[in-house]
């Protein structure tokens, strides 16, 4: 999929510019979208309230990206911005039931355009209770103001390959890394 992202990220016109740095880029997008997906189809709506992000716009544009020549960088571009969009409503607890339901229908639109197979939801491997622990650690001294001993806890639970996302009042969320079969 990492190598997919970085063809869509350059115009099929353009030639290709491979570069390792390149693909490191296209794997962090991609693991950006990839956490996008798990958050919409995790059923945790946040507020009664929609919100006010306009998806139909969002489509338009990616749809106006790609009837012009196919440009899909463009369309990648507008659909990185709606993933940002998302976020920081999704962090502010002002996404509604029916807003969900209107961005897992947007999804599934923009993806058969794009062909990322994203699962839906997490494997079904469970986080090792080693990384648990480490997180429980990470969490209590992040709220005990000693975040230097959060931030190398961090670090370890990332060299086990799993990042943390750090909800505002609830606990952290463990999300393993997509592992780079090269690396």
């Amino acid at each position: 999929m990492d190598l997919r992202l970085l063809l869509l990220s350059s115009h099929y016109r353009s030639r290709l510019n491979f570069t390792w740095k390149a693909l490191k880029q296209a794997q962090k997008n991609l693991q950006k979208i990839t956490d996008f997906v798990y958050k919409i189809n995790k059923n945790n709506y946040l507020s009664d309230e929609p919100s006010a992000l306009k998806i139909p716009d969002f489509q338009k544009r990616i749809e106006k990206a790609m009837d012009d020549d196919l440009n899909t960088p463009l369309a990648l571009s507008i659909l990185y911005e709606f993933i940002s969009h998302f976020n920081k409503l999704y962090a502010d607890k002002k996404i509604s039931t029916q807003n969900m339901e209107e961005i897992k229908n947007f999804w599934e639109k923009i993806n058969k355009i794009f062909g990322l197979q994203i699962p839906r939801k997490k494997s079904s491997s469970t986080i090792p209770e080693k990384i648990i622990e480490l997180a429980k650690k990470r969490e209590l001294a992040r709220r005990n103001g000693n975040f230097e001993l959060a931030d190398s806890l961090r670090e370890q639970i990332k060299k086990f390959g799993y990042k943390i996302i750090d909800h505002n009042n609830n606990a952290p969320e463990i999300i393993p890394i997509k592992q780079n079969k090269n690396s």
